[in-house]
């Protein structure tokens, strides 16, 4: 298993992930509700240098020639900076979108100081194996060379497994936050 930095050919793998990771709200950050519209959307913003999906913050597990697994990670004091991309992709034709692209545009999920985990996914065959738990610990160095003495997340309240394993290393929650109209735990670690 070989951990690194995203490339931009490495996108289409890494959209399906991204997708796999964000579930729901990929519609919410696009504005759209067809799937080969959300990966276009992702798939021109992970392409970016300057964004919230950019390759600049990815980091991908690759196994035999494969991308396995992936972490998007950034300092959260970017994070608005990062979301005015989403200006460019959202669906023009989305009904009340002055107002869904406002609420995008200003959401925040991590806190200021923090180095934020954006998203982390697994492909479903690899699983289980300790891929998440290397790519966090590529973020967590990542956020140390920084200078970062926290690292925080985001998980569904529903998501009990992903929890479970954050907890394990070491995360704890700090607070609920509410995205979009999505509910969260966020959950922080000290480095």
């Amino acid at each position: 298993m070989i951990i690194k930095k995203a490339e931009q050919a490495d996108v289409s793998e890494i959209v399906e992930l991204i997708r796999m990771a964000i579930d729901d709200m990929a519609m919410r950050y696009t504005g759209y509700e067809d799937v080969e519209a959300i990966n276009r959307a992702l798939k021109d913003l992970v392409c970016q240098a300057q964004t919230r999906f950019s390759y600049n913050y990815i980091h991908v597990a690759r196994y035999k020639n494969q991308i396995v697994g992936q972490i998007t990670a950034y300092p959260a004091d970017q994070l608005l900076e990062l979301n005015v991309a989403f200006e460019g992709v959202f669906n023009q034709n989305a009904d009340n979108r002055s107002e869904r692209l406002k609420a995008v545009l200003e959401a925040k999920e991590g806190i200021d100081g923090e180095f934020y985990i954006d998203s982390l996914a697994i492909h479903p065959n690899f699983r289980g194996q300790g891929v998440g738990k290397l790519l966090i610990k590529e973020a967590e160095m990542l956020a140390s060379s920084q200078g970062y003495d926290k690292i925080s997340l985001l998980v569904d309240l529903n998501n009990s497994n992903a929890e479970a394993l954050y907890e394990k290393l070491n995360f704890q929650v700090d607070r609920h936050m509410n995205v979009l109209g999505h509910q969260y735990k966020h959950m922080v670690k000290c480095l």
